[in-house]
């Protein structure tokens, strides 16, 4: 148990907060959490885009909500917008979860801190004590949105650097703005932080998410969820994509399991057992073997890439004959007669008229009909065959000249 508890500041990053948190407690901040979350730094070098471990910080603190903890103190709801959907779950994965299960790390949205003079001169009017803002942090933010002052920024990540020492040096623009731009652009983006911080600004959950073993205590359809284990009787944080590929109770992960046997039961559920793994796996993203049942070969890929980017096999790209003929005659009277590959022309025959054409199998689920009886490319004969079985109630209006030549018809 912590001794003294206190209160994140309003816009205040999870650094900042930490930071403060220990120096009440009497320590240094790596020693805090090596101290309390079981960490291992060794020195005051710590990222500044702290998220590791949320799940044991928010056990300590007391945390009731522990989605809306990593909301409000990281810049996480903002920078998901521009996330790729791999990213996006493993920034939860190592937030949420114990390093054992992932071996490598994520790399930090931010290495660098911005700050803005004059919210540091208020904030130690009012607090006593500067802090780090969210807002300051995002990603091509260089003004302050609330007083309109270019922000400053240090390379150094120390603790001393941050907050005693203020080594700063005007920060360098990568962006093709002016100041009133500048300015416009930091507010808009401080107000999409604050407006996705905040779950009641999303969907209500309408869903049912419950199961025998897991009951879903969100409320709003929030990009990170709570979750209740019933048999632990522990409340646990993470994605609906990671909770149905069988991210669920961290504190429940036989962790008596080598990380190759973790990763291949992992491996097993993401593919509903469609793929066994057929090499060694290290911690580290390298290729792995897999064995694809379907085909029956063994491919290569990265373990992150078939983990969160949906890798596959190459035949899962490729319509299969079984598939294909099973999509053509859903259509009444259409027969495949040769099949080569979907990628070539299929050979197809039509009971109505009796004819036998080739066309792209694409081209055909789009538009089903004979290309014998209807060619691309009409003719005469073809088009009054088929005006003759509309005249009753059209007239047509010019003569037939060539098939690019649009026919009149009223």
């Amino acid at each position: 148990m912590i001794p003294v508890l206190i209160r994140p500041y309003e816009d205040e990053l999870l650094y900042s907060f930490l930071y403060r948190l220990s120096k009440v407690n009497g320590l240094k901040l790596h020693e805090f959490l090596n101290m309390y979350l079981d960490t291992k730094h060794r020195n005051e070098t710590i990222s500044v885009d702290f998220n590791r471990n949320l799940l044991g910080l928010c056990e300590v603190l007391q945390i009731d909500d522990y989605a809306a903890f990593m909301m409000r103190l990281t810049t996480f709801p903002y920078e998901l917008q521009t996330f790729r959907n791999d990213r996006y779950q493993r920034k939860v994965l190592h937030s949420f979860y114990p390093q054992e299960i992932l071996g490598q790390n994520i790399v930090s949205l931010f290495k660098n801190v911005k700050i803005c003079p004059a919210c540091v001169n208020e904030d130690r009017r009012k607090y006593g004590i500067h802090y780090i803002h969210r807002a300051h942090q995002l990603k091509n933010v260089y003004y302050c949105h609330k007083h309109g002052v270019k922000l400053l920024e240090s390379k150094r990540i120390t603790v001393t650097g941050i907050f005693e020492n203020l080594e700063y040096a005007p920060i360098a623009s990568n962006m093709d703005l002016d100041e009133s731009e500048g300015i416009s652009f930091a507010q808009e983006a401080y107000n999409q932080l604050v407006y996705l911080s905040d779950e009641k600004n999303y969907p209500k959950l309408e869903r049912n998410t419950d199961s025998d073993e897991y009951v879903c205590q969100s409320k709003y359809d929030t990009p990170v969820k709570n979750y209740f284990h019933k048999k632990c009787k522990r409340q646990f944080a993470t994605t609906d994509w990671l909770y149905e590929r069988g991210w669920k109770c961290p504190y429940c992960h036989d962790y008596t399991l080598s990380f190759y046997q973790q990763m291949t039961k992992l491996i097993e559920y993401n593919s509903h057992g469609e793929y066994v793994l057929k090499s060694n796996i290290s911690p580290a993203d390298t290729n792995i073997e897999l064995y694809h049942k379907r085909c029956g070969k063994i491919i290569s890929m990265r373990t992150y890439t078939f983990l969160f980017c949906n890798g596959q096999c190459r035949c899962t790209q490729k319509i299969m004959e079984q598939d294909a003929r099973k999509k053509i005659e859903s259509y009444k009277g259409y027969h495949i007669e040769m099949f080569t590959s979907a990628d070539k022309p299929l050979k197809i025959s039509y009971d109505k008229c009796g004819h036998v054409f080739y066309v792209n199998y694409k081209d055909f689920i789009k538009k089903q009909y004979c290309r014998i009886c209807y060619p691309k490319n009409m003719t005469k004969e073809i088009y009054m065959l088929l005006f003759d079985e509309i005249k009753g109630d059209y007239e047509l209006m010019n003569e037939y000249i060539d098939y690019k030549t649009p026919l009149l018809i009223k």
